[in-house]
């Protein structure tokens, strides 16, 4: 896992468009999975200044969203569907046949099944690009006794839920369960992009970075497995490190 500290969230969300873009310039026809919420919101901005000023092409990529909450369609305006939509799909002249989401108002075991058998007949992602939870969960799978391997619905922690409060219109209405990949789905993809910004996610940064032992009660440890990993922090999120950490491979 390679941990790279940029100056600031600005920087680091740079640093996000910049992996998308190379990805794309070294394969067009990449299939990407991307986050919502408020972490990626800077990226996407610059990812939609890069294609106005035609710095990247995306019309051979497919996309999908990383997650979905349960019971939330596409056009739900909380959804993570809408929010890429808004956010990148449509600023970005991205065509309903490159785009791929998970939708939240359909049979759950259908859909999950239903994916997990695209990601087989593609031969998986190639870049998935996510958060980290403070409570260590990646892309919403919480810390268990055991976690699940695909596509799969996924009970979502009350400090969890709390923290989604303001990402939502009717803040007394937070989804409990979301749809989202496993982490078989991260740990096949051939890049795995990990974002976190911010003073409150110093300490799970620090503790990801110095930790030897991956762990399903704390899922980012995953990370450590994957052979072409990245943690990219601000230097807030990653005040917390030991200086020989910094911008050198770990794991």
């Amino acid at each position: 896992m390679k941990l790279v500290v940029s100056k600031d969230s600005f920087f680091t969300s740079a640093m996000a468009a910049h992996i998308i873009e190379g990805q794309l310039h070294q394969k067009p026809a990449s299939f990407i999975a991307l986050p919502s919420g408020p972490t990626p919101v800077a990226m996407f901005e610059q990812l939609v200044d890069a294609y106005m000023k035609k710095e990247v092409d995306f019309s051979k990529a497919h996309f999908m969203g990383v997650d979905e909450y349960l019971g939330y369609g596409h056009d739900h305006p909380d959804s993570v569907a809408h929010s890429l939509y808004q956010r990148f799909f449509l600023p970005c002249g991205i065509r309903p046949d490159q785009i791929h989401l998970i939708d939240g108002s359909a049979d759950p075991e259908k859909e999950c099944a239903a994916f997990s058998r695209f990601l087989d007949e593609v031969g998986g992602l190639d870049l998935i690009v996510t958060g980290i939870g403070l409570n260590g969960h990646l892309a919403y799978n919480e810390p268990a006794e055991s976690l699940s391997p695909r596509i799969h619905v996924n009970g979502l922690g009350e400090n969890t839920r709390l923290s989604l409060m303001k990402d939502f219109s009717d803040q007394t209405e937070i989804p409990s369960q979301i749809i989202t990949l496993g982490i078989a789905d991260f740990l096949n993809a051939r890049k795995l992009l990990v974002v976190a910004t911010g003073p409150n996610k110093s300490s799970v940064v620090r503790r990801l970075v110095q930790t030897r032992e991956v762990s399903t009660f704390f899922p980012a440890s995953f990370m450590i497995l994957h052979k072409n990993a990245i943690l990219s922090v601000d230097e807030v999120a990653g005040k917390e490190l030991n200086p020989d950490f910094i911008s050198q491979s770990i794991g």
